[in-house]
């Protein structure tokens, strides 16, 4: 070859080469500091729960603390977890395992393999375990925030002294909480195929059978519902104008069922319900029987009750909740359920 040949053909240059590996090499020292870094502060949050501000509400303790997941998630594991506010409830549980992924840190995964000990304020504490015992947060600065609670198979017990739930065993168990748009606020709960401590009416309506509830609703001036407790809570979004749409509200206990159709409900002045269900009633003659042997209602008042129900397998009524009065068609019932 020669030199005319050379100037011709140049050796290629290998720089073309080595340019992706650089790439990403850099990529991955840039996404490793951002791990460390978010690691970092993680570790500063909880040590800033553990150590809240004078007159916080919430408290926060736990033993140890191991965060890793590297390269892609933060992975959290909490031993000795506990969590409680001033109005006297609280919530522990021995293991609590949590995660995030690293580009999205506001929304996190947590569940508890051994389960969780609720304490309640005035009845003692509730020890809750099950094949599965998770919970979901994010959106934590809406109203509400963007919750998620979930269980499978669950068993509630109580030790000696506390007193017994009303729950023995449930199969299923969900609850989540999100903000909406115009300051609303949705919820839904379902207890489905529950084991209850049943005694009195409720004992004679399901007869030893499963009992499901369900409720889903929408409600206005979420902002609203604050407090340093729940009836503090529940009262400030009273007096804020706050109601309820019951979009689907329903109680299946053995084979009687209580369907409620769309209706508005809020809280009067004394904290009981004001407003009107709709309600469809299955075996409508033994709830309405059994209320009467129980002496939840009067005798003609059981009459007057079974008259408007009349003898089909199902019954359609207006409940009313007005002036601190329940009254299921024509027939009063008693007082209206007070929540503060």
């Amino acid at each position: 070859m020669t030199a005319s040949d050379i100037a011709r053909n140049p050796r290629p240059r290998r720089l073309g080469l080595w340019i992706p590996f650089v790439l990403l090499a850099i990529a991955l020292i840039a996404l490793a500091g951002a791990w460390v870094y978010a690691r970092g502060l993680v570790l500063a949050q909880l040590e800033a729960a553990r150590n809240p501000p004078p007159g916080s509400s919430v408290a926060v303790s736990f033993g140890a603390a191991e965060v890793h997941g590297f390269p892609f998630r933060l992975d959290v594991d909490l031993t000795d977890a506990h969590a409680w506010d001033r109005s006297g409830w609280s919530i522990t549980a021995p293991q609590l395992k949590a995660e995030a992924f690293l580009f999205a840190p506001d929304h996190w995964v947590a569940y508890a393999p051994d389960g969780v000990v609720i304490g309640r304020q005035r009845e003692g504490p509730l020890v809750v375990t099950g094949k599965a015992v998770r919970a979901s947060l994010s959106d934590v600065g809406g109203r509400p925030p963007r919750i998620s609670v979930e269980g499978l198979d669950l068993d509630f017990s109580t030790p000696p002294g506390a007193t017994p739930f009303l729950l023995t065993r449930a199969h299923e168990f969900h609850l989540h909480t999100k903000a909406g748009p115009n300051d609303q606020g949705a919820a839904y709960l379902e207890v489905d195929g529950a084991t209850a401590r049943l005694s009195g009416l409720l004992a004679r309506i399901a007869e030893g059978k499963p009992v499901t509830f369900v409720a889903d609703l929408i409600f206005n001036h979420a902002d609203a519902l604050a407090g340093d407790d729940w009836p503090h809570a529940l009262r400030n979004w009273s007096e804020a104008g706050g109601f309820t749409d019951v979009r689907h509200l329903r109680l299946l206990a053995g084979e009687a069922l209580i369907d409620a159709k769309p209706g508005t409900v809020g809280l009067g002045p004394d904290g009981r319900l004001e407003g009107a269900l709709t309600l469809t009633l299955r075996q409508a003659a033994k709830v309405i029987g059994a209320m009467g042997t129980q002496g939840t209602l009067a005798p003609d008042t059981t009459r007057s009750a079974l008259a408007v129900s009349g003898v089909g397998p199902k019954a359609t009524l207006v409940l009313h909740f007005q002036a601190g009065r329940m009254t299921l068609g024509p027939v009063a019932l008693g007082p209206s359920p007070r929540l503060f």
